[in-house]
């Protein structure tokens, strides 16, 4: 999967198992969880669709920030996604709208994922950068100076259901310019699993 001409998606497992896919170039790297990619528009199976949205609603990939005030207090806070277990949030009469509208049809139900994409892909759960994509890559799989598979591994998160993209940034530009599209990425983005920006 390719999106905006430039950037090339595959899945965790894929990753892991096909690493020398990976170019040993710069760039900068996304993480985003995506359950839906075994969902069939075309099926009726609509129970199938709604347990994926369920599961979807129920992991929450933002670690918590704590913060000392010091004097009284330590803080923890965490984002929280969707209040409950139940589908995005929604209270009954906005969820009964959209099942209904997910049973209507297929071309429905295609809207509902290209929609829910293209918002799940403009915040991956993680972005880095890399002088060289297939090493650090490579040394998030082995868990080496990385905890973001231990945090999917934690949620149950299969390797099929996060996918990995990245962007190539050409020998001609500064080394430097991978650092600072991270931190521009990182700080307009907000990724769950990244600690600092930069």
């Amino acid at each position: 999967m390719i999106l905006n001409n430039s950037t090339k998606f595959n899945t965790l497992e894929y990753y892991r198992q096909f690493v020398e896919d990976i170019p040993d170039k710069s760039g900068v790297y996304y993480w985003v969880y995506w359950p839906f990619r075994d969902t069939d528009a075309d099926s009726d199976d609509i129970d199938l669709l709604l347990e994926h949205i369920r599961i979807f609603t129920i992991t929450n990939l933002n670690l918590a920030e704590a913060s000392n005030t010091g004097y009284k207090f330590n803080v923890i806070v965490q984002e929280i996604r969707f209040s409950g277990d139940e589908i995005f949030g929604l209270n009954n009469s906005k969820k009964t709208k959209l099942l209904a509208f997910l049973k209507e049809s297929k071309r429905n139900r295609d809207y509902f994922l290209q929609f829910l994409k293209k918002i799940s892909f403009s915040r991956p759960f993680y972005i880095g950068k890399a002088d060289n994509l297939k090493q650090r890559l490579s040394q998030h799989f082995q868990r080496r100076n990385s905890e973001i598979l231990v945090q999917l591994e934690n949620q149950n998160i299969r390797g099929s259901d996060v996918l990995i993209g990245y962007e190539i940034i050409e020998n001609d530009y500064d080394q430097n310019v991978n650092v600072i599209l991270e931190e521009i990425a990182q700080r307009i983005i907000k990724p769950g699993l990244t600690k600092r920006p930069g």
